[in-house]
């Protein structure tokens, strides 16, 4: 997915949002200039209308947290790891170890959170949950996000 396919989704979707009426969106967004100003107006959107998050703290962190955590949920469905590939990238992207109660808790608190707001979905069981749609959008928006901010942290 694309940021272009982000931003045609809430042309069609959402064409009352903010996102969908700014002009210089509207005309430039599939220009490369245009990918910081689309980001800045979708990380909040995403983190603080749908997530509910506040700015105070080390947002960003969070993001980052959020973002490794889709990849791995990603990479699972679309079969580039399995189970034990999964709980090794809990405890490498993440540091978390997938069977110390305290550490999981707060892996699982994460997937609840992301799943009631449909980034990604679960049959039997939150652990063996996936990305939806809505999620690769978001991932995709991180992504960008994570290679603008590296790109100014290696000026």
């Amino acid at each position: 997915m694309t940021l272009q396919d982000v931003v045609e989704y809430f042309f069609e979707n959402y064409p009352d949002s903010a996102l969908s009426q700014d002009e210089v969106v509207k005309k430039d967004y599939k220009e490369e200039w245009c990918k910081d100003f689309i980001i800045d107006r979708l990380i909040p959107y995403y983190m603080y209308d749908c997530l509910g998050l506040c700015g105070c703290g080390l947002p960003e962190a969070t993001f980052e947290v959020i973002r490794r955590y889709l990849h791995i949920k990603q990479d699972k469905h679309n079969g580039l790891i399995d189970y034990y590939g999964m709980v090794e990238r809990y405890k490498r992207d993440l540091q978390i170890e997938y069977d110390e109660p305290i550490q999981y808790g707060m892996l699982q608190f994460l997937m609840y959170t992301l799943d009631d707001k449909g980034f990604t979905e679960h049959g039997s069981g939150i652990g063996g949950c996936w990305i939806t749609e809505d999620g690769e959008r978001l991932l995709t928006v991180l992504d960008i996000w994570h290679e603008i901010n590296e790109k100014g942290e290696n000026k």
